[in-house]
Order: structure tokens, then sequence, then C-alpha cells
């Protein structure tokens, strides 16, 4: 099966970076304040990381230092992750817990860990 729904999540993971370098929210974005948040950072770890050459910019985006990406990129993306999560009912959404069930979904830290 081609399972597309993990393009989706493909797709919005890169979807911040391109977001970044356009200079604006994607459209379905457009009014989440945390997602303007979160492309602020994202921008200002970009440009950090290629004044300290641990980013190119040319002819695309491209790692050089992988520690860079652990230290510094990785917990931003996974904040841009846990707004496509939100979006599709997962982690915190799930909060409402039913007389049968105790599934709150996952917590923000548990996403990061994962």
């Amino acid at each position: 099966e081609h399972a597309p729904e993990l393009w989706q999540v493909v797709l919005h993971l890169m979807d911040g970076f391109f977001s970044v370098e356009k200079g604006r929210v994607p459209p379905h974005l457009r009014d989440s304040l945390r997602a303007k948040e979160i492309m602020a950072k994202l921008g200002a770890v970009i440009r950090d990381g290629c004044e300290r050459r641990y980013l190119q910019r040319n002819p695309h985006l491209i790692l050089l230092n992988e520690e860079f990406y652990h230290e510094e990129v990785k917990p931003i993306m996974c904040d841009w992750l846990s707004l496509w999560l939100s979006s599709e009912h997962v982690g915190r959404v799930f909060e409402q817990v039913s007389a049968d069930r105790d599934d709150r979904g996952l917590s923000e830290d548990e996403v990061r860990a994962y």
C-alpha cells in the first residue's frame, strides 16, 4: 500500500523549511500564532547555522553539522511537527478522558522523545 498519510507528515516537515525561505506561513496555518512563532525560531536558527557554517544555503539548504541539527534544529522541528499532530488529532487533543478509557494521547515530551 502507498500509505499517503506517511507523505503528509513528510511534506509538513519540509513545508516548515520552505515556508521560512519564502517568508510566509503555509495557507492552512495562516491563523496560527504558534506556527508563526515556530517559523521565527526556525528562521533564526537557520541564519545562525549558516553564519556558523553548520548549514549551507546553496544550491539548497544543506546540513553540514549533525550535532547542530540534533541540538538546535530538531527541537524546533518537533514543535513544527506538533502542529501537524494536533491537526490530525494526536496528542493533547485527546485530553478528554472517557469513562472506559484513560487514553490522553501523547504529551509534547513523548512526541519529542519519539
